[in-house]
């Protein structure tokens, strides 16, 4: 969690600093929608005022609620029991986006970009421990590529409707619980368990679809 307000924090004042730098427009950008479970998004864009270079930059936080894994098998690999029923979860997914966009449409009014960058998440997936002893919590930090296309729509001064719709990629990633790591090529442990026995059973972040719409506020101009 520390990372990602860091990292939010950083990309914040260089946003700001390259907007006073220069005949640059500023927009904030706020997201509800899907990217691999409810999502919600606030996003920070450069891009040039006059419009004369199609090129923009844009950085992100968004904060996903979705489905942890498997319970049944979360609780045999990490806690090495089986439980009778199939314990509550619930996975989290904080994500950084850092994406480069192309304007192929520009007007005052209406705007349509593809855009492309690095993704990096940190998923925690909390299971019901069948032990009671509080929840079972499995982490992973999976670092990945997105696309996607988003078309902008005048609403009134400055406000503008915001509908996103791209395709996440993250890469395996270390998953770590109640003292145990697997890493990707790991073979079978002490237990049985390898490391796509856990990746089977842990929902990372892997293939994550988004359609999402919101509200775009552009600053000056």
């Amino acid at each position: 969690m520390r990372l990602v307000l860091n990292a939010a924090l950083f990309c914040a004042i260089l946003w700001l600093a390259v907007g006073v730098a220069g005949a640059t427009e500023l927009a904030i950008d706020g997201l509800l929608g899907f990217n691999g479970g409810n999502s919600a998004q606030v996003g920070f864009r450069v891009a040039d005022e006059k419009r004369e270079t199609p090129w923009l930059g844009r950085f992100a936080v968004g904060y996903t609620l979705g489905d942890a894994g498997d319970g049944y098998k979360a609780a045999e690999i990490f806690l090495g029991v089986t439980p009778t029923t199939n314990p509550n979860e619930e996975g989290r997914t904080w994500a950084l986006r850092l994406d480069a966009g192309y304007r192929f449409k520009m007007e005052r009014d209406h705007e349509v970009n593809v855009f492309g960058g690095l993704r990096y998440a940190a998923f925690t997936g909390k299971f019901e421990s069948p032990l009671g002893r509080g929840n079972l919590e499995v982490t992973s930090n999976p670092f990945g590529l997105g696309v996607g296309i988003e078309g902008d729509y005048n609403l009134g001064t400055h406000t503008y409707l915001l509908l996103v719709a791209g395709i996440d990629f993250y890469f395996n990633a270390t998953i770590e619980g109640e003292g145990k790591s697997f890493s990707p090529g790991d073979g079978p442990n002490e237990d049985g368990f390898s490391y796509d026995d856990v990746n089977k059973a842990i929902n990372q972040p892997a293939i994550e679809p988004m359609l999402m719409m919101g509200v775009r506020y552009r600053f000056g101009g």
